[in-house]
């Protein structure tokens, strides 16, 4: 296997983070790879903010714990990458007969899948959430009302400890035919 399967398997939800501050240049590189990801008609449906501020870390990370149990490691993490869905500009000639589709969200998560990706190239571990509170998020930042907050992205350096799980993941003849 190549280098690109190698950082696939070593890529992991981390739950343990080191107080370590992440670096601004290590930061834009991982949205940098996620706004190099492919979208619908070029369209581009994202928008990200890096908070690196310690309280409002703090305040999103709260957010993130409204069940018990979930989001333990949510107080750790010296950043979080909030990754917001944007309205999808489709190319105007193709518009209308793609009304009834909603690329944009697999775009996003196209996104977030090259930013991790990223993140663990650098040694950083990360973690994707998706319960929040969008609205208590959404003040701290002062985000426009038109972009909806999709995932909330854990980011630092792993803890002491922090190892890659196995990956229990279903066999490939479960989940693939390939005709022809």
């Amino acid at each position: 296997m190549g280098i690109f399967m190698d950082l696939i398997k070593c890529r992991y939800s981390c739950r343990k983070y080191d107080s370590r501050p992440v670096e601004r240049e290590k930061i834009q590189a991982c949205i940098e790879a996620a706004r190099l990801a492919p979208s619908a008609c070029n369209s581009q449906p994202w928008y990200f903010a890096a908070v690196c501020d310690w309280e409002l870390v703090r305040k999103i990370g709260a957010t993130t714990q409204q069940y018990e149990g979930i989001n333990r490691f949510a107080d750790q993490p010296p950043v979080f990458i909030t990754v917001w869905e944007d309205v999808a500009q489709l190319m105007p000639q193709i518009s209308g007969d793609l009304d009834s589709q909603h690329y944009a969200p697999g775009d996003v998560g196209m996104a977030v899948s090259y930013l991790t990706l990223a993140a663990a190239d650098m040694g950083l571990g990360t973690c994707i959430m998706g319960i929040f509170d969008e609205a208590v998020i959404r003040d701290l930042l002062h985000v426009p009302q038109e972009k909806k907050l999709r995932y909330v992205v854990a980011v630092g350096y792993p803890g002491a400890g922090s190892r890659i799980p196995e990956k229990g993941r279903k066999p490939l003849e479960e989940i693939c035919k390939i005709v022809g």
